[in-house]
């Protein structure tokens, strides 16, 4: 290789450092090529009272999610992977984790989302507001790297309760703490006394532009296509971007796939450069086409109140914003999240927003 040719290959591993012995930099798998029985564990918290000054209580009203990482939630009596591998085999998601160069890792997680009404001290059913509604479920995720890293692929599967009487509990628990009022009139959520559900999801993310060791700083910019078939089904396009002290590979961060809550992701450690300590900002935007919403329109149970298709838009507009910092193998992040309005008409026609913290840490 002449001189020439040197520098150019030196130039391009500065600006995208994506491989290193021929494998995807940040890969949670040991020397014989095997992933990690544990890698990490993340924590998120949703909540529209997370929004500096604001008293809103409604729409999207919060969630919380564990996350694990590693081979263990595949290989756990409690994990759901064998069902989505099943699932993977039937649609052909399966077989990219067959390729030579595929590195599959695992992810999963147990959680809950909560919905409610503008007014929650109100007992009485509002038949132009949205329902109150929460799912408790267990995911499962894998996600595929493939060198050279063109694309990046994930499917998650997700089975839930909805129904139960959480919400309730979850909700008033929080008030009480805050000193808010406490939610009435979960008599009418949906699906209320308990019903199954599930969502099966794909995603493929793909590197548009990034610049690392530059003056100490890095960006990226990459986008995802997305679609999913279940409690929420619709298509997604997501474009996304980080910029600051980036020490994780690009594939491991995906804000963009959340639907309210995030699915389960991998905890990735220090990986592009050592000795750096993450701190960066970090921002996107999705276009959403969404088919069906089962918070919103219900499911097989009788719920007293439920929306028609044609009194709901299907184009939904999303953006978000937050900061990530690091102290030592922690992570804390914080963002900010707004939803263009999915209900046409009423005191449910509005535009939700809210904000989250997540908390991760990699062994």
């Amino acid at each position: 290789m002449n001189a020439a040719a040197q520098m150019g290959e030196s130039k391009k591993e500065t600006r995208l450092p994506t491989l290193q012995d021929g494998k995807p930099r940040g890969l949670p798998y040991d020397a014989e090529g095997k992933e990690l029985y544990h890698v990490g564990w993340t924590f998120h918290m949703d909540n529209d009272l997370l929004i500096p000054g604001s008293d809103r209580d409604q729409d999207y009203t919060g969630g919380f999610g564990l996350t694990l990482s590693g081979r263990q939630t595949k290989e756990k009596w409690w994990s759901i992977d064998p069902l989505l591998d099943g699932i993977d085999n039937s649609t052909g998601f399966k077989s990219l984790s067959q390729y030579k160069d595929a590195y599959p890792i695992h992810s999963a997680q147990l959680g809950v989302i909560v919905f409610s009404p503008s007014d929650i001290s109100n007992q009485q059913l509002k038949t132009n507001d949205r329902p109150f509604a929460n799912l408790v479920y267990l995911a499962n995720s894998r996600r595929v790297v493939i060198s050279p890293l063109d694309h990046v692929y994930q499917s998650v599967l997700t089975i839930g309760l909805l129904g139960t009487k959480i919400g309730t509990e979850l909700q008033n628990s929080i008030h009480d703490i805050t000193g808010s009022s406490l939610a009435k009139g979960w008599q009418h959520q949906i699906s209320d006394g308990g019903e199954p559900t599930f969502q099966y999801s794909v995603s493929r993310q793909t590197m548009l532009r990034s610049d690392f060791q530059k003056n100490n700083t890095e960006y990226e910019i990459k986008y995802s296509l997305a679609g999913s078939v279940g409690y929420i089904t619709e298509t997604s396009f997501s474009l996304t971007g980080r910029w600051g002290y980036i020490n994780t590979p690009w594939w491991s961060f995906t804000p963009e796939n959340a639907d309210y809550a995030y699915q389960p992701a991998p905890v990735i450690g220090d990986s592009v450069r050592k000795g750096i300590q993450e701190l960066y900002l970090w921002g996107g935007a999705k276009i959403r086409t969404r088919a069906y919403n089962t918070f919103l329109q219900g499911q097989f149970r009788n719920s007293e109140l439920t929306f028609d298709s044609d009194e709901l838009r299907h184009v939904i507009g999303e953006a978000w914003i937050g900061v990530t910092t690091q102290v030592k193998t922690y992570r804390i992040s914080y963002v900010v999240r707004y939803q263009t309005r999915e209900i046409k008409h009423g005191a449910g026609a509005r535009d939700p927003i809210w904000g989250g913290l997540i908390f991760s840490a990699n062994f």
